[in-house]
């Protein structure tokens, strides 16, 4: 099974793709990837840093 980062961050481009970044909440991207929300906030601080995952 991957990280839980790595599971944050893929799906979380699956919901923005699908949905939208605008559309999409961090309650969804935790609830698909199986990580709480304390787990989210301790590798990112928001949801905006998600997009700039995928460019590195």
């Amino acid at each position: 099974m991957p990280k839980p980062r790595e599971r944050i961050v893929s799906n979380a481009m699956v919901f923005f793709h699908r949905q939208g970044y605008n559309n999409t909440g961090i309650n969804q991207i935790i609830d698909k990837a199986n990580v709480s929300k304390a787990s989210f906030y301790q590798y990112f601080k928001s949801k905006n840093e998600q997009p700039a995952l995928q460019i590195e």
